[in-house]
């Protein structure tokens, strides 16, 4: 008899083993929606980790934030620096006297021409610095108390609704700094040539 109640335990156990063995290989290939987790109900999808490269360096990203990953890109910082041109001062008269001129004389249009070249060229130079980081969005399997993620309950009691515990995906936003960058800008305004200006 002790001997068949040795057995008989030692069966149990290996059963008992035996189905901690599926519940793993449930945890790790199955999707568990609705699975009784711990007397939770669970609704988390059941995609694992993965390794991702990241965009700015090509290393591997931390492991931990890749489930259900998202929305994974490079985004750059908001700068900006403004430029506003004035009039530059000149003779007004002189200069409709020229384009008066220009009209009926072609010494005139060339001297209208010289004229207009010899004013102060319009030029604008900047450095616009900006940083770049890496964003993506991904998803754990937490335990939360939410009447959104898990339903409520009426309690007689209080004669309320209550929100449920249960385990769900819950989505989180990683940004990590990737880079210092610049644009440098030298723009200046190409006025025509004698060939391509006209006074009208």
């Amino acid at each position: 008899m002790a001997v068949k109640l040795i057995h008989a335990k030692k069966s149990n156990y290996s059963f008992s083993f035996f189905s901690l063995l599926l519940l793993g290989l449930a945890f790790y290939k199955q999707d568990l929606k609705a699975f009784s987790l711990f007397g939770y109900p669970n609704y988390c999808s059941g995609e694992r980790e993965k390794n991702v490269t990241s965009l700015c360096n090509g290393t591997l990203l931390n492991r931990s934030k890749t489930r259900l990953m998202s929305d994974h890109r490079i985004v750059c910082s908001g700068e900006e620096q403004n430029f506003e041109r004035f009039p530059e001062e000149y003779d007004f008269f002189h200069w409709a006297d020229l384009i008066q001129g220009a009209a009926v004389s072609s010494n005139s249009r060339m001297e209208a021409f010289e004229y207009r070249q010899s004013l102060p060229q319009p030029h604008f130079k900047a450095e616009y610095p900006y940083k770049t980081y890496e964003e993506w969005s991904y998803k754990t399997c937490d335990l939360v108390t939410s009447s959104y993620y898990c339903g409520s309950r009426y309690n007689s009691f209080t004669e309320s609704y209550e929100p449920k515990t249960c385990y769900t995906d819950i989505t989180h936003f990683e940004r990590s700094f990737c880079s210092n960058e610049k644009i440098s800008l030298d723009i200046s305004y190409k006025r025509p040539t004698i060939e391509e200006w006209s006074p009208h």
